[in-house]
């Protein structure tokens, strides 16, 4: 198997060439998986001269072994591929895709085969929910650390108020769960309680932490004790979709699906961008408007929501910093949410905000 890793000056970020893999760059969805700055510099490099170094045993190597296995052992072909070994990716070896004969497919090579198991099964969840409005890969087959599914090549990414659009239709015409379930605010609260150091990691002091989670309690308390939440994609963002070359929306990356906060995949595919973004000066207050007007919700309703969003959204974050899985622009985001969190809850002071109000709210 002839190959080269191609390397861009981001640690260990490696692209890995197979054959005649460079051709599909213009067809790739992960070649704008990397974030922020270094997502722009993989991509002006496409067109610059790329270091060549010598390609040794490693984990990357037993990663490849098994793609090949997979595409050889059926077709007894030479294939072409392309794949990024990143430790952008959390529990990923290796992801990338190959072409061998007339079939091309998309790779994921985890650290452990209960990772792969986990990820096939969410990908089922993702195509449950959205196969109506979007075109969702198949699991072609899980063999130990490799999952394998198919691919969607990529034609363009989606514009922004297109992709609202389109998941706001699937949102409103989405059936309602036969069986409704819900989630204790009390655990939420307590989930970002015992994680004070932490918050400290992702530059959040304790003081302040402690002043967030006070009022979060005074604010949510007195009205809910519970809240409704649904299967949601949980990472809905603009550079999860797009439109594959046959003209189809393409949604892709199942890694954070599970139950959320109602609208979660709505606020996330607004949120997410500015809270990763070096400069944002996006009002949170937005959200709450742009959920009151496109689902006709009432503004205590709205502001409730977005409230456990974030809250879901910040304890997924100190999730990923107890694990070790600290980076500038995660900490920057979860500052962010911490701060987009005390504004509103700011502006509730405000008695036709609604959370001033007494009784239950309508979720």
């Amino acid at each position: 198997m002839d190959n080269a890793i191609y390397t861009n000056g981001l640690g260990s970020a490696r692209y890995i060439v197979v054959g005649n893999g460079l051709d599909f760059l213009p067809i790739i969805s992960f070649y704008r998986g990397l974030r922020l700055v270094a997502e722009k510099k993989v991509m002006r490099l496409g067109t610059e001269p790329l270091i060549t170094i010598p390609y040794g045993g490693c984990e990357v190597t037993n990663a490849l072994q098994k793609v090949d296995k997979f595409l050889v052992r059926p077709c007894g072909k030479k294939w072409d591929g392309l794949f990024l070994s990143t430790s952008w990716y959390k529990e990923t070896v290796l992801v990338g895709c190959a072409e061998t004969g007339s079939r091309m497919f998309f790779f994921k090579v985890f650290k452990h085969q209960s990772i792969a198991n986990q990820e096939a099964a969410r990908m089922k969840i993702i195509r449950d929910l959205y196969e109506r409005w979007f075109e969702i890969p198949r699991v072609e087959g899980v063999h130990g650390r490799l999952l394998v599914l198919s691919y969607l090549p990529r034609l363009e990414w989606l514009p922004p108020r297109e992709g609202r659009q389109l998941l706001k239709k699937a949102l409103i015409e989405m059936p309602e769960n036969s069986e409704q379930q819900y989630a204790s605010l009390e655990k939420l609260i307590n989930s970002m309680s015992y994680r004070m150091d932490s918050f400290n990691k992702a530059g959040v002091s304790k003081s302040k932490a402690m002043q967030i989670l006070e009022k979060i309690k005074n604010a949510l308390r007195p009205h809910i004790d519970s809240y409704p939440i649904q299967l949601a994609h949980g990472d809905m963002t603009p550079w999860n979709s797009y439109r594959t070359t046959d003209g189809r929306m393409a949604l892709v990356d199942s890694e954070r699906a599970g139950f959320r906060v109602r609208y979660t995949d709505f606020l996330h595919y607004h949120a997410q961008p500015r809270a990763i973004a070096r400069f944002s000066f996006q009002s949170p207050m937005d959200y709450v408007s742009e959920l009151c007007r496109s689902f006709s919700l009432p503004m205590n309703s709205a502001v409730t929501i977005v409230c456990l969003y974030l809250a879901e959204e910040m304890v997924i974050d100190l999730g990923e910093i107890d694990q070790g899985r600290v980076s500038r622009t995660l900490c920057r985001a979860f500052r962010r949410r911490c701060s987009w969190l005390e504004s509103i809850l700011g502006s509730t002071k405000n008695p036709d905000m609604g959370l001033a109000q007494e009784g239950q709210w309508e979720l």
